[in-house]
């Protein structure tokens, strides 16, 4: 993998999230903004991301 293969994909995921970031804006995408999260979602997405954040950046920071 050379790094134009890697520059070509971080350029293309960051043009496709910005059309559908531009989309859902506008109103073009049936997509709601804001996702209504209980107290048991809401919960359970800090944990997963507690989990998230230490496999993936502090333990391979680490090792």
């Amino acid at each position: 993998m050379t790094w134009k293969t890697i520059l070509s994909f971080v350029l293309f995921a960051t043009i496709l999230t910005s059309i559908v970031g531009w989309l859902t804006a506008n109103g073009i995408l049936p997509l709601r903004q804001v996702i209504q999260y209980g107290d048991a979602e809401r919960n359970f997405l800090r944990i997963w991301l507690g989990l998230a954040i230490v496999i993936g950046v502090l333990l391979p920071a680490i090792a």
